[in-house]
């Protein structure tokens, strides 16, 4: 690790005491026993456990961050307005994903639409199967965390999956596979399940980033950071995905200086002035990230053979 990195201020950030005693949790060690954590995984399918790790990786890699060097600054939960897009909604879809959250709009012509109540929306294809009718969908993207140095800007996406992740960093979807017994039981049945690639997701994230704040894209770096202490990363074929042991030293070895002080701060401010933690923007985030989930979802009980 670096020797700006500040080990005082990242053991003081970490508190240790976390370590005896929530943390050991899910680390298999003393803490609240282990049977306990089994029993409240089983009641939540496999949700307190989540719960917890992600608390400690959340809060490791704040400490890290504290740890830095002055000239890193660090923005967190940076969201992106990133336009709108009409997608057509069609009875098929109104049947398969239930009514959608979005508004409805007609098309006029190839790049004019009005909008309509959702009501006369969801009556229109009711009765009439080749009605165009189309969802408003405010798309949007988060980034958790963003640093700005005098050595680039680095777009954190942060994940919490644990036991072994199979991936390919060109691959649409990577798979988590969860060891033994308990991960069987404790999260609902399934021992493993598939994501989409983080590497892929937080390009977009860093295109928008650049295209809003008009930075050229090789300025920036990406960089996924498993923040489960039980991740095992040795099946992704990617240069960019981290364990929290090894972010921190992956960061600062970066020490090509591509701008000054004064440059740094410019950065910052662009930044800060997407206004994007407005409250209409945090609401139709979770609009849109809720639809695709559920999407996603239903997506998934169908390829699985699941039929209304």
């Amino acid at each position: 690790m670096d020797e700006f990195f500040n080990e005082n201020i990242y053991n003081d950030g970490h508190y240790e005491s976390w370590n005896d005693k929530l943390g050991n949790n899910f680390t298999g060690n003393n803490g609240i026993h282990n049977e306990m954590m089994i029993q409240k995984n089983l009641e939540t399918g496999g949700s307190y456990q989540a719960a917890v790790s992600g608390m400690y990786g959340e809060f490791t890699i704040a400490a890290i961050f504290k740890a830095l060097p002055d000239e890193y600054a660090v923005l967190n939960d940076i969201l992106l307005q990133t336009g709108i897009q009409f997608r057509k909604y069609t009875l098929l879809d109104y049947q398969k994903y239930g009514e959608t959250p979005w508004n409805l709009a007609v098309r006029l012509n190839k790049k004019k639409f009005k909008a309509i109540k959702k009501e006369v929306g969801l009556q229109q294809i009711a009765t009439n199967p080749n009605a165009k009718i189309y969802e408003v969908v405010k798309k949007s993207s988060q980034i958790d965390h963003l640093i700005v140095s005098p050595y680039g800007i680095f777009v954190i996406e942060t994940k919490n999956h644990k036991g072994y992740v199979f991936g390919d960093v060109n691959g649409r979807v990577w798979t988590q596979v969860l060891n033994g017994d308990v991960g069987w039981r404790a999260y609902g049945g399934h021992s493993h399940y598939t994501f989409f690639n983080p590497v892929q997701q937080n390009e977009l994230h860093i295109q928008h980033l650049s295209k809003q704040i008009k930075i050229p894209r090789n300025f920036m770096t990406g960089m996924i950071v498993f923040t489960n202490p039980e991740a095992y990363l040795g099946n992704i074929n990617c240069n960019c995905c981290y364990t929290l042991d090894m972010f921190a030293e992956a960061l600062l070895s970066y020490t090509n200086v591509l701008w000054n002080k004064k440059q740094t701060e410019f950065v910052i401010k662009s930044v800060e002035n997407l206004n994007s933690s407005s409250y209409s923007l945090n609401k139709e985030h979770v609009t849109y990230v809720k639809d695709l989930q559920h999407r996603h979802e239903i997506n998934r009980m169908y390829a699985n053979g699941y039929r209304r």
